[in-house]
């Protein structure tokens, strides 16, 4: 983290904006000067936090690096990061997490009062409204996997994995999106998915479904052939301002069928509803 810092600070220098505050925030597990147990920690470098761990409104020049580990007698460390929470909320939130540790409470109904309380400040009529997002992605990481070597993430949470899940803002869990992972220089964002019922089709499937029907690619009564731009990929051309569509779909619907699906660009593109007029 002090490397962090003072790439920030270097880039900062030479940076011209208007609002240069900025705060790294990492944690997890380790030890404490190399001695055993692991431990969590949390460990900060930013240019408008204060040695007490609140927030300045406005930057200063240095960035600053601070660890703290959660101490042998605390069930748990609440840390509000960019924006603080009042302390009505803090003592509220901090109750209630207690509350819940002390009764084994599972790993996603600690998400609900960390939801609660995020959507609730995003909701607030103050200030830390616009700044504070009411979709999340609350991680778990397991100390069990860290000891032996496991890096794998999955979803939803797992007690005994490196987990994530993903809150929307509307408070749904399903479909997710996951968080930007960078590791060894390689980037991974832009990745979802959802859940399959058994039977049943998944959430991703049914919302391209009810996309593809409220944009289907007409095929007239008397005719087999088509051969029609994908709607979604003239959508997307056009947001981006290219004027020609990059996929043309093209095949037969038998006359004595009404609708077939396809998928356009193969099996990896959108899914299309072909439909006789």
């Amino acid at each position: 983290m002090d490397r962090v810092a003072e790439r920030a600070e270097s880039h900062f220098r030479q940076t011209n904006v208007r609002d240069k505050r900025l705060a790294v925030v990492a944690t997890g597990w380790a030890t404490l000067r190399g001695t055993n147990p692991l431990r969590p920690f949390i460990c900060v470098a930013s240019n408008f936090m204060t040695d007490s761990w609140e927030w300045e409104p406005s930057a200063s020049e240095r960035m600053v690096v601070q660890t703290r580990f959660l101490d042998e007698s605390s069930s748990h460390l609440v840390f509000a990061a960019g924006q603080n929470l009042t302390f009505v909320e803090e003592v509220h939130l901090n109750r209630l997490v207690r509350r819940a540790v002390k009764h084994g409470a599972s790993a996603m109904a600690l998400v609900g009062l960390l939801r609660n309380m995020v959507q609730s400040v995003a909701r607030g009529a103050d200030h830390r409204a616009g700044r504070v997002g009411k979709g999340m992605i609350i991680h778990l990481l397991s100390r069990k996997a860290l000891v032996e070597g496991r890096s794998l993430i999955v979803t939803p949470l797992t007690p005994d994995a490196h987990s994530f899940v993903y809150v929307s803002t509307g408070g749904r869990t399903d479909p997710f999106q996951g968080a930007v992972i960078a590791c060894d220089g390689a980037l991974l964002t832009g990745f979802g998915g959802g859940t399959i019922p058994p039977g049943r089709k998944g959430v991703i499937r049914t919302d391209m479904e009810e996309s593809a029907r409220r944009h289907p690619i007409r095929v007239p009564s008397d005719e087999i052939r088509y051969s029609s731009p994908c709607p979604f990929c003239a959508a997307d051309a056009r947001k981006r301002g290219f004027p020609t569509p990059p996929h043309i779909v093209e095949g037969e619907l038998p006359l004595t069928d009404m609708e077939a699906w396809i998928y356009c660009g193969g099996a990896t593109g959108h899914l299309l509803l072909i439909q006789r007029a």
